[in-house]
């Protein structure tokens, strides 16, 4: 779990959400899929007891694939492998 805040994205990003009821390790695991799907960079920080997202990249996608990352939804083109023994791959 990183612990340092990515500087630009701090100062530059743009919202994405805010959370109340995550924690910690769950903020950064959903920040870092969110990052890896999308391909650029997502961090957070905390304002007021609340956790803030921010992206360095589109923040309308950025929101889409991580309500993606929470329902559990694998990136689009993509099976999970209980989905394809249970013969839901296309």
């Amino acid at each position: 779990m990183a612990d340092s805040c990515k500087v630009d994205v701090y100062r530059f990003g743009k919202q994405v959400t805010v959370f109340g009821d995550k924690t910690k390790a769950e903020v950064e695991w959903i920040c870092q899929e969110t990052a890896r799907r999308t391909g650029k960079e997502v961090d957070w920080h905390y304002a007021g007891g609340r956790a803030v997202v921010l992206t360095l990249g589109d923040p309308e996608e950025a929101r889409e694939v991580m309500k993606a990352v929470i329902e559990g939804k694998p990136p689009e083109g993509c099976l999970r492998a209980e989905d394809e023994q249970e013969g839901l791959n296309p």
